[in-house]
């Protein structure tokens, strides 16, 4: 698969198909959609609690709050990413900050954390 092609088609994994789909596949449409995914489902279905216990005005006032904060850490995530493109999770970021032993040390702490469930 030509990689250079940010927006990976139906035909390229047909003729790949051992080849895994990676993140720089999606694509900037892929990208806003999976932005917007990511705002509408912080929440959606816990509006209505929400909105029962803290009432109509109040409700609306920290909707636009917490859309506002999602908003505004989606921008600086895509700024981050645009800076390093070879960034493509936590561990990536803690690896970049903290080298080595930093992505090794998060790694061990997610799966204690997945452990614990």
């Amino acid at each position: 698969m030509d990689m250079s092609d940010s927006a990976g088609t139906k035909d390229d994994l047909k003729e790949s198909p051992t080849e895994a789909v990676t993140q720089d596949v999606v694509g900037f449409p892929g990208t806003v959609i999976l932005m917007m995914k990511t705002q509408i489902g912080l929440g959606v279905l816990s509006i209505p609690t929400a909105f029962d216990s803290l009432g109509i005005v109040p409700g609306i006032i920290c909707l636009c709050v917490i859309a506002a904060v999602t908003t505004w850490s989606d921008y600086v995530i895509g700024s981050f990413k645009l800076n390093h493109r070879e960034i493509y999770g936590i561990d990536d970021a803690a690896g970049l900050m903290f080298g080595t032993i930093g992505r090794g040390a998060l790694s061990v702490i997610f799966c204690l954390c997945e452990c614990s469930r």
